[in-house]
C-alpha cells in the first residue's frame, strides 16, 4: 500500500465522519426544536389554566361573570369595567393561542378544546354589548374564520 492509497482511505474515512457528524447534528437540532415547541406549548397551556383558575379561585369574579352573562346592562360601571377587562384578557389570550397554532407552536389538536371554549364565550348574546367586542376582538385571521 502506497502513501496515495493511505491518503485516499483517510480522506474517505474523514468524509464518512463528517457525514455522520452532520446527521447527528441534524437529529440533535430536531430534538431541540421539538423540546422548544413542547416548552412553549406548556407555557401557553399553563397561562390558559391560570386565566381560568382565576374564576375558580375568586368567587367574586365568578359571581361577576354570572351576573354579566345574565344581564350585563344591570351591572354598575366598575363591574362592567372589571368584567370587560377580564373578558378582553381572555379573548386576547385565545387569539395568542390561535397564533400559536398558525406558527406551529401549539398543536392543532390541543387548540380544538380552547376553540370550543372561546367560541362559546364569543357567541354569548350579551357580549356584543361591550362595544363590539364580539366582532372586533381577535387577529384578522381568527376573526375571519
Amino acid at each position: 500500500m502506497n502513501w496515495e492509497m493511505i491518503s485516499a482511505v483517510g480522506q474517505m474515512l474523514g468524509a464518512i465522519g463528517v457525514i455522520i457528524s452532520i446527521i447527528y447534528l441534524a437529529a440533535q437540532i430536531r430534538n431541540q426544536n421539538k423540546e422548544s415547541q413542547r416548552a412553549a406549548m406548556n407555557v401557553l397551556t399553563t397561562h390558559w389554566s391560570d386565566l381560568n383558575r382565576s374564576l375558580v379561585e375568586n368567587p367574586d369574579l365568578a359571581a361577576l361573570w354570572l351576573r354579566a352573562l345574565r344581564s350585563f346592562d344591570e351591572l354598575d360601571g366598575a363591574s362592567k369595567l372589571r368584567f370587560g377587562a377580564h373578558l378582553g384578557r381572555f379573548l386576547r389570550f385565545a387569539d395568542n393561542l390561535y397564533l400559536g397554532v398558525l406558527d406551529g407552536t401549539l398543536d392543532p389538536r390541543l387548540w380544538r378544546g380552547y376553540e370550543r371554549t372561546t367560541r362559546r364565550y364569543r357567541s354569548l348574546s350579551r357580549i356584543p354589548k361591550l362595544g363590539g367586542l364580539r366582532e372586533n376582538t381577535g387577529t384578522p385571521t381568527n376573526s375571519a374564520r
